[in-house]
């Protein structure tokens, strides 16, 4: 968690990344994630696959679990496990979503600096 707030309040932007987009989003991550019930959506992206492949196969299972048996011809209960996983996706999106309203903000502070400079000039 430090490392992201450490990462996230660098003041220049790279070269791959002009405005500071990335940078904006590392910053704001610690914000909305930064409460103790939200550590596993903090470890989400590092284990994304895994926890795809999981919730792929625990919801097979359940399929196959579930028609075999005759009470269902078709089942998607199973398909009902990836409605946490989808969840959990808000607030990283979220934070995304704050990070480049932020930049936005930033970009448009500067732009009316620089046209009052010049209107000064």
């Amino acid at each position: 968690m430090s490392d992201l707030r450490a990462r996230g309040t660098e003041s220049e932007p790279s070269a791959a990344d002009p405005e500071g987009v990335r940078t904006a989003e590392l910053a704001a991550a610690p914000e909305l994630l930064g409460r103790r019930a939200d550590a596993p959506l903090r470890l989400l992206p590092a284990h994304r696959t895994r926890a795809d492949l999981t919730t792929c196969h625990a919801a097979f299972a359940v399929i196959q679990l579930l028609v075999p048996t005759g009470l269902f011809t078709v089942s998607f209960r199973g398909r009902l496990l990836w409605i946490p996983l989808l969840a959990a996706e808000a607030k990283p999106r979220a934070a995304r979503k704050l990070a480049r309203q932020r930049v936005v903000v930033r970009l448009e502070a500067r732009h009316a600096l620089e046209t009052a400079a010049l209107a000064a000039d």
